[in-house]
Protein backbone atom coordinates (compact mmCIF):
# COMPACT_ATOMS: atom_id res chain seq x y z
CA UNK A 1 0.00 0.00 0.00
CA UNK A 2 1.61 3.25 -1.20
CA UNK A 3 1.45 6.15 1.23
CA UNK A 4 2.98 9.46 0.16
CA UNK A 5 4.32 11.59 2.99
CA UNK A 6 3.31 10.76 6.60
CA UNK A 7 6.93 9.88 7.43
CA UNK A 8 6.48 10.63 11.13
CA UNK A 9 3.47 8.29 11.35
CA UNK A 10 5.27 5.55 9.44
CA UNK A 11 8.18 5.80 11.88
CA UNK A 12 5.83 5.67 14.88
CA UNK A 13 4.13 2.60 13.48
CA UNK A 14 7.45 0.86 12.81
CA UNK A 15 8.60 1.46 16.40
CA UNK A 16 5.44 0.09 18.00
CA UNK A 17 5.84 -3.34 19.56
CA UNK A 18 2.28 -3.33 20.95
CA UNK A 19 -0.76 -1.91 19.21
CA UNK A 20 -2.50 0.75 21.35
CA UNK A 21 -6.17 0.10 22.04
CA UNK A 22 -6.97 3.70 21.07
CA UNK A 23 -5.34 5.63 18.21
CA UNK A 24 -6.22 9.26 17.52
CA UNK A 25 -5.51 10.23 13.89
CA UNK A 26 -5.19 14.02 13.70
CA UNK A 27 -4.88 15.92 10.40
CA UNK A 28 -6.74 18.38 8.14
CA UNK A 29 -9.43 17.10 5.79
CA UNK A 30 -8.00 15.33 2.78
CA UNK A 31 -4.70 14.49 4.49
CA UNK A 32 -5.18 10.72 4.23
CA UNK A 33 -6.42 9.74 7.70
CA UNK A 34 -8.41 6.78 6.33
CA UNK A 35 -5.41 5.63 4.30
CA UNK A 36 -3.24 5.66 7.42
CA UNK A 37 -5.83 3.62 9.31
CA UNK A 38 -5.79 1.01 6.53
CA UNK A 39 -2.00 0.92 6.77
CA UNK A 40 -2.19 0.41 10.55
CA UNK A 41 -4.70 -2.42 10.16
CA UNK A 42 -2.58 -4.11 7.49
CA UNK A 43 0.73 -3.89 9.37
CA UNK A 44 -0.74 -4.97 12.70
CA UNK A 45 -2.84 -7.73 11.08
CA UNK A 46 -6.16 -6.40 12.31
CA UNK A 47 -9.57 -6.79 10.72
CA UNK A 48 -10.79 -3.29 9.80
CA UNK A 49 -14.37 -2.22 10.41
CA UNK A 50 -15.76 1.31 10.08
CA UNK A 51 -18.55 2.33 12.45
CA UNK A 52 -20.62 5.49 12.87
CA UNK A 53 -19.87 8.25 15.36
CA UNK A 54 -23.29 8.39 17.04
CA UNK A 55 -23.88 7.30 20.63
CA UNK A 56 -25.85 4.23 19.50
CA UNK A 57 -22.90 3.15 17.32
CA UNK A 58 -20.53 3.37 20.29
CA UNK A 59 -22.95 1.48 22.58
CA UNK A 60 -23.25 -1.25 19.97
CA UNK A 61 -19.45 -1.39 19.77
CA UNK A 62 -19.28 -1.86 23.55
CA UNK A 63 -21.70 -4.79 23.34
CA UNK A 64 -20.09 -6.48 20.32
CA UNK A 65 -16.48 -6.09 21.48
CA UNK A 66 -16.89 -8.33 24.53
CA UNK A 67 -17.06 -11.52 22.47
CA UNK A 68 -14.56 -10.60 19.74
CA UNK A 69 -12.52 -13.59 18.58
CA UNK A 70 -10.53 -11.81 15.87
CA UNK A 71 -8.38 -8.73 16.61
CA UNK A 72 -10.37 -5.88 15.08
CA UNK A 73 -9.67 -2.20 14.45
CA UNK A 74 -12.88 -0.17 14.69
CA UNK A 75 -12.45 3.10 12.77
CA UNK A 76 -14.57 6.15 13.55
CA UNK A 77 -14.58 9.03 11.07
CA UNK A 78 -15.74 12.60 11.76
CA UNK A 79 -14.68 12.32 15.40
CA UNK A 80 -14.94 16.12 15.75
CA UNK A 81 -18.74 15.97 15.39
CA UNK A 82 -19.35 13.31 18.04
CA UNK A 83 -21.87 14.30 20.70
CA UNK A 84 -20.81 14.54 24.33
CA UNK A 85 -22.78 11.37 25.00
CA UNK A 86 -20.91 9.50 22.27
CA UNK A 87 -17.58 10.77 23.60
CA UNK A 88 -18.44 9.62 27.11
CA UNK A 89 -19.47 6.20 25.77
CA UNK A 90 -16.13 5.98 23.95
CA UNK A 91 -14.38 6.95 27.18
CA UNK A 92 -16.09 4.06 28.94
CA UNK A 93 -14.74 1.43 26.55
CA UNK A 94 -11.21 2.91 26.69
CA UNK A 95 -11.12 2.54 30.47
CA UNK A 96 -11.03 -1.27 30.25
CA UNK A 97 -10.72 -2.16 26.54
CA UNK A 98 -11.61 -5.76 25.61
CA UNK A 99 -8.71 -7.96 24.52
CA UNK A 100 -9.24 -7.92 20.75
CA UNK A 101 -10.80 -4.47 20.46
CA UNK A 102 -8.80 -1.60 18.95
CA UNK A 103 -10.21 1.80 18.04
CA UNK A 104 -8.97 4.52 15.68
CA UNK A 105 -10.74 7.86 15.61
CA UNK A 106 -10.25 10.43 12.83
CA UNK A 107 -10.25 14.11 13.84
CA UNK A 108 -9.32 17.45 12.29
CA UNK A 109 -9.17 19.44 15.55
CA UNK A 110 -7.44 17.87 18.56
CA UNK A 111 -9.22 20.39 20.81
CA UNK A 112 -12.56 18.71 20.03
CA UNK A 113 -11.48 15.54 21.87
CA UNK A 114 -11.97 15.11 25.62
CA UNK A 115 -8.69 15.35 27.50
CA UNK A 116 -9.52 12.11 29.29
CA UNK A 117 -9.78 10.34 25.92
CA UNK A 118 -6.50 11.88 24.72
CA UNK A 119 -4.77 10.65 27.88
CA UNK A 120 -5.76 7.07 27.06
CA UNK A 121 -4.79 7.16 23.39
CA UNK A 122 -1.80 7.38 21.10
CA UNK A 123 -1.86 10.40 18.79
CA UNK A 124 -0.82 10.03 15.15
CA UNK A 125 -0.49 13.61 13.93
CA UNK A 126 0.11 13.63 10.19
CA UNK A 127 2.91 16.02 9.21
CA UNK A 128 2.28 18.86 6.79
CA UNK A 129 2.82 17.67 3.21
CA UNK A 130 5.73 19.13 1.30
CA UNK A 131 5.44 20.49 -2.22
CA UNK A 132 7.41 17.43 -3.41
CA UNK A 133 4.96 15.06 -1.66
CA UNK A 134 1.96 16.73 -3.26
CA UNK A 135 3.52 16.81 -6.71
CA UNK A 136 4.38 13.12 -6.44
CA UNK A 137 0.76 12.40 -5.50
CA UNK A 138 -0.56 14.54 -8.38
CA UNK A 139 1.60 12.83 -11.01
CA UNK A 140 1.87 9.25 -9.74
CA UNK A 141 -1.58 8.78 -8.21
CA UNK A 142 -3.85 11.19 -10.09
CA UNK A 143 -1.99 10.95 -13.41
CA UNK A 144 -1.60 14.72 -13.80
CA UNK A 145 0.97 16.12 -16.23
CA UNK A 146 4.22 17.62 -14.98
CA UNK A 147 3.44 21.18 -16.07
CA UNK A 148 2.95 24.70 -14.69
CA UNK A 149 -0.69 24.12 -13.68
CA UNK A 150 0.23 21.04 -11.64
CA UNK A 151 3.12 22.94 -10.05
CA UNK A 152 0.79 25.81 -9.09
CA UNK A 153 -1.83 23.48 -7.64
CA UNK A 154 0.79 21.77 -5.48
CA UNK A 155 1.98 25.14 -4.19
CA UNK A 156 -1.56 26.13 -3.19
CA UNK A 157 -2.79 22.79 -1.80
CA UNK A 158 -2.29 21.74 1.82
CA UNK A 159 -3.23 18.06 1.48
CA UNK A 160 -3.55 15.42 -1.26
CA UNK A 161 -7.32 15.86 -0.94
CA UNK A 162 -6.89 19.52 -1.88
CA UNK A 163 -4.96 18.54 -5.02
CA UNK A 164 -7.75 16.18 -6.05
CA UNK A 165 -10.37 18.84 -5.31
CA UNK A 166 -8.62 21.48 -7.45
CA UNK A 167 -8.51 18.94 -10.28
CA UNK A 168 -12.22 18.07 -9.94
CA UNK A 169 -13.63 21.57 -9.42
CA UNK A 170 -11.38 23.38 -11.84
CA UNK A 171 -8.14 25.05 -10.84
CA UNK A 172 -8.19 27.53 -13.74
CA UNK A 173 -11.71 28.75 -12.95
CA UNK A 174 -10.83 29.34 -9.30
CA UNK A 175 -7.53 31.01 -10.26
CA UNK A 176 -9.22 33.41 -12.69
CA UNK A 177 -11.99 34.23 -10.19
CA UNK A 178 -9.52 34.92 -7.37
CA UNK A 179 -7.44 37.13 -9.69
CA UNK A 180 -10.55 39.12 -10.55
CA UNK A 181 -11.42 39.49 -6.85
CA UNK A 182 -7.88 40.65 -6.01
CA UNK A 183 -8.02 43.33 -8.69
CA UNK A 184 -11.50 44.62 -7.84
CA UNK A 185 -12.51 43.98 -4.22
CA UNK A 186 -11.34 47.46 -3.13
CA UNK A 187 -12.69 49.22 -6.21
CA UNK A 188 -16.33 48.11 -6.39
CA UNK A 189 -19.19 49.12 -4.10
CA UNK A 190 -19.73 47.21 -0.86
CA UNK A 191 -22.89 45.65 -2.28
CA UNK A 192 -21.02 44.32 -5.30
CA UNK A 193 -18.16 43.12 -3.11
CA UNK A 194 -20.57 40.93 -1.17
CA UNK A 195 -21.72 39.34 -4.43
CA UNK A 196 -18.38 37.49 -4.41
CA UNK A 197 -19.87 34.94 -2.04
CA UNK A 198 -22.43 33.89 -4.67
CA UNK A 199 -19.56 31.86 -6.16
CA UNK A 200 -18.46 30.39 -2.80
CA UNK A 201 -19.56 27.07 -1.29
CA UNK A 202 -19.85 27.19 2.51
CA UNK A 203 -21.47 23.80 3.14
CA UNK A 204 -19.48 21.33 1.04
CA UNK A 205 -22.64 20.54 -0.95
CA UNK A 206 -23.70 21.90 -4.32
CA UNK A 207 -21.78 24.20 -6.64
CA UNK A 208 -19.22 26.91 -6.01
CA UNK A 209 -15.62 27.06 -4.83
CA UNK A 210 -15.14 25.65 -1.29
CA UNK A 211 -14.37 28.59 0.98
CA UNK A 212 -10.95 27.32 2.13
CA UNK A 213 -9.99 26.52 -1.45
CA UNK A 214 -10.83 30.11 -2.41
CA UNK A 215 -8.89 31.60 0.51
CA UNK A 216 -5.82 29.49 -0.31
CA UNK A 217 -6.06 30.61 -3.92
CA UNK A 218 -6.25 34.25 -2.77
CA UNK A 219 -3.02 33.76 -0.80
CA UNK A 220 -1.38 32.35 -3.93
CA UNK A 221 -2.60 35.28 -6.05
CA UNK A 222 -1.36 37.78 -3.44
CA UNK A 223 2.09 36.18 -3.39
CA UNK A 224 2.15 36.35 -7.18
CA UNK A 225 1.40 40.10 -6.98
CA UNK A 226 3.50 40.76 -3.88
CA UNK A 227 4.79 44.04 -5.34
CA UNK A 228 1.23 45.38 -5.41
CA UNK A 229 0.82 47.65 -2.33
CA UNK A 230 -2.44 45.98 -1.23
CA UNK A 231 -1.15 42.38 -1.45
CA UNK A 232 0.33 42.14 2.06
CA UNK A 233 -2.79 43.61 3.62
CA UNK A 234 -5.09 41.13 1.80
CA UNK A 235 -2.76 38.31 2.89
CA UNK A 236 -3.20 39.44 6.50
CA UNK A 237 -7.00 39.53 6.13
CA UNK A 238 -7.10 36.14 4.41
CA UNK A 239 -4.97 34.36 7.02
CA UNK A 240 -7.26 35.76 9.73
CA UNK A 241 -10.34 34.50 7.83
CA UNK A 242 -8.80 31.06 7.31
CA UNK A 243 -8.16 30.70 11.03
CA UNK A 244 -11.75 31.74 11.78
CA UNK A 245 -13.24 29.30 9.27
CA UNK A 246 -11.19 26.34 10.52
CA UNK A 247 -12.41 26.50 14.10
CA UNK A 248 -14.63 23.50 14.86
CA UNK A 249 -18.27 24.55 14.39
CA UNK A 250 -17.32 27.91 12.83
CA UNK A 251 -19.81 29.91 10.78
CA UNK A 252 -17.84 29.95 7.52
CA UNK A 253 -20.19 32.39 5.80
CA UNK A 254 -19.78 34.89 8.63
CA UNK A 255 -15.99 34.49 8.45
CA UNK A 256 -16.22 35.25 4.72
CA UNK A 257 -18.36 38.37 5.31
CA UNK A 258 -15.81 39.65 7.84
CA UNK A 259 -13.06 38.98 5.28
CA UNK A 260 -14.85 41.11 2.67
CA UNK A 261 -15.26 43.98 5.14
CA UNK A 262 -11.66 43.68 6.38
CA UNK A 263 -10.28 43.76 2.82
CA UNK A 264 -12.25 46.93 2.08
CA UNK A 265 -11.43 48.64 5.39
CA UNK A 266 -8.27 50.28 4.06
CA UNK A 267 -9.28 50.75 0.43
CA UNK A 268 -8.79 54.51 0.78
CA UNK A 269 -5.05 53.94 1.25
CA UNK A 270 -4.76 52.25 -2.14
CA UNK A 271 -7.48 53.92 -4.23
CA UNK A 272 -8.26 57.62 -4.00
Amino acid sequence: MQIIGMNNCKEMLARMSNMPHLSIISAPRGAGKSLLIKRIATEKKLRLQYIGNKIDNIRELIQDSVALEEPTLFAISEGDTMSLGAKNALLKITEEPPKNCYIAIEITDINSVLETIISRGTIFEIDRYSYQDLKKYAIEVLGMSDNEDTSNICQIAITPGDVKLYLEIGYKDCYNFAEMVFNNIMKVTTGNAFKIKNRINFTGKGEGFPVEMFFNMMLFICRKHIDDPKALYIIECTIKALHMSRVNGANKEMAFDIWVLDCRLRRGEYYA
